[in-house]
């Protein structure tokens, strides 16, 4: 057989897993208005169907490849593609993500009308194929399984009829966003979706803003989320009061920031929690971290990223040292990223006690020969030594500054007893570095 067409006797389950993996591929896309499988991505199963028709035949009837639709900014030419969308999707539960556009309402503040009443020309066609598009989804929403909704300062019609007694028994994750203008208040409805979309019994994953937390979020509602984004800026009192009520917590990204606290300034209340579930912590931070990480024990942590920015002396590197040592946890994914840490912050974070680390992720201000060799394996090297890191599979590294031998010396340093490289992975400055 001819090795171009070898690919069309691949049987029908390995052809299918491979584009949906096709599906999730990320890419970035400038297109101001378009539909696709996934938010960061802009495959649809559409272009597969075209390739051929055993492809077509395919990907009509693999359900599984049609159940994840991320609309972006909706428009009348979607229309028709989204209801064949959720028709090929049959039974299967559904993932969506909505985003709706977001009018500058500073810029056309001069006009003599609404900026979202009917008579704006500007708005009117785009409302219409919002609120045609969300009936659409609307009545497929007892398989709404995951649903991101990025409303913008209008309210789609068709959601107004979801009310607090409506059934979405599949679904799992939450995120709601609105843009209302300064001089309109929450209505009664969007308080009303709020609720439809964040007290459903199988709820365990949702992103809570600001006002969520102080208006609408009960306390119960936190006990049971096991993955909690929190996107506003949370001063660490903050933070840490949220977490007090999060019992079943496995997964937080977190923002801390105190321009938005009401005591920007009030000194943190020295307080320990335990958060026995806790595997993976995403932190974003431009105040001192140190008085967050020093309050909290993880010793489920297995992945931890933490993203510096403006911080002058850095600290974050010292409190991820002393929460590891203290936690006693088996970190297997680590990640520091901030564009102006210096070396020594990099070779404090890396001298933790983490030699179970299977990934590392580098985006600072420079990858110096001296962190390049902090990373070389040694004969001598050992558990009781710093930058020990036996395991290590995945390495990513931006800005990197080092020779070229310092970097064959750390990838051979690497080769297990047969020649093969340990380290299967690397990626310097978002390019995949060839191992030999």
């Amino acid at each position: 057989m001819n090795v171009k067409y070898r690919i069309h006797s691949l049987p029908v389950e390995l052809l299918s897993d491979i584009f949906l993996h096709y599906l999730r591929i990320k890419d970035d896309s400038n297109s101001p208005s378009y539909l696709s499988a996934h938010k960061f991505s802009t495959a649809t199963p559409f272009t597969l169907s075209h390739v051929s028709h055993t492809w077509r035949e395919i990907t009509l009837n693999y359900p599984l490849l049609w159940s994840s639709i991320a609309i972006v900014n909706p428009s009348h030419w979607q229309i028709p593609l989204i209801r064949l969308w959720i028709e090929n999707s049959g039974s299967c539960p559904l993932s969506i993500s909505f985003t709706q556009i977001s009018y500058d309402t500073s810029a056309l503040c001069d006009l003599d009308f609404d900026i979202l009443s009917p008579s704006n020309p500007i708005a009117r066609q785009d409302i219409e194929a919002t609120d045609t598009i969300m009936a659409l989804l609307v009545t497929s929403s007892h398989r709404w399984r995951s649903v991101h909704l990025d409303l913008g300062e209008y309210l789609p019609q068709p959601l107004k009829t979801l009310h607090s007694s409506s059934s979405l028994p599949l679904l799992q994750s939450t995120i709601l966003k609105t843009k209302r203008p300064s001089y309109s208040c929450a209505s009664s409805a969007e308080a009303t979706l709020w609720d439809v979309l964040h007290l459903q019994p199988s709820l365990w994953s949702a992103s809570l803003s600001r006002s969520d937390i102080e208006g609408r979020c009960p306390k119960s509602l936190l006990k049971r989320l096991r993955n909690i984004t929190l996107y506003d800026d949370f001063s660490t009192e903050e933070a840490l009061d949220i977490l007090e009520s999060c019992s079943s917590i496995k997964r937080l990204t977190i923002h801390l920031d105190n321009s938005m606290s009401r005591s920007p300034t009030s000194p943190v209340q020295q307080r320990m929690l335990t958060l026995s579930q806790l595997h993976k912590l995403e932190l974003i931070t431009s105040i001192n971290p140190e008085p967050f990480l020093a309050s909290l024990t993880l010793p489920s942590l297995t992945s931890i990223s933490i993203s510096c920015y403006g911080l002058k002396p850095h600290t974050a590197a010292l409190a991820f040292r002393s929460l590891i040592e203290r936690s006693k946890c088996h970190i297997q994914d680590l990640a520091l990223r901030g564009n102006d840490i210096p070396q020594a912050e990099v070779l404090i974070f890396l001298s933790a006690p983490t030699p179970s680390v299977r990934a590392i992720k580098l985006e600072t201000m420079a990858i110096t020969p001296e962190i390049l060799l902090a990373l070389t394996e040694t004969e001598d090297k050992g558990p009781e030594d710093q930058f020990y890191f036996p395991q290590l599979r995945s390495l990513s590294l931006a800005s990197l500054k080092a020779p070229e031998w310092v970097i064959s010396q750390m990838i051979k340093s690497r080769l297990n007893r047969y020649g093969v490289a340990e380290l299967s992975s690397m990626f310097v400055d978002g390019r995949v570095r060839h191992i030999y």
